[in-house]
């Protein structure tokens, strides 16, 4: 379950796109994966970090060692999770981490989020990105005026 739970904290890729994803898809070059036919037939190319390539199997014909089906690896994750303690939350919740750390790592860019994670509009990433820049920026400056005055 490493694998899986790599490449949907680390890449933001469904179950159902990890269970699917091929070696030959992994440009180890460029440190990409084209995710083909995602969610509603699209596909996208997605980065992926040094940690995600030392958990999948290239030698094999799928990077998590066989083609599974999203329910396959969705009980490989929550079975994973529950080990760890984390019984109370859902592989999707991998997804949501993804996207909210990579908007706090680009000071709230949605749009790359939005790209990364195979979305069309902006308002499905802002369901799963729990970060505001703008928010912060906003009691930051609330909290420096009230000290000058």
């Amino acid at each position: 379950a490493r694998a899986e739970i790599e490449l949907g904290l680390g890449a933001g890729l469904r179950c159902a796109e990890s269970g699917a994803r091929r070696a030959i898809d992994v440009d180890m070059h460029l440190m990409v994966s084209a995710v083909r036919g995602g969610k509603g037939q699209k596909d996208r190319t997605v980065p992926l970090a040094d940690s995600i390539v030392q958990h999948i199997d290239l030698n094999a014909d799928y990077v998590i060692g066989a083609e599974s089906s999203s329910k396959a690896v969705s009980g490989r994750v929550k079975r994973a999770m529950r080990r760890a303690g984390l019984g109370h939350h859902r592989p999707h919740n991998l997804r949501a981490t993804f996207a909210t750390e990579l908007a706090r790592a680009s000071n709230g860019n949605l749009s790359l989020v939005a790209n990364l994670m195979g979305h069309e509009s902006l308002n499905t990433t802002q369901r799963y990105v729990h970060y505001n820049p703008l928010g912060r920026d906003l009691v930051n400056s609330l909290h420096g005026g009230l000290d000058a005055a």
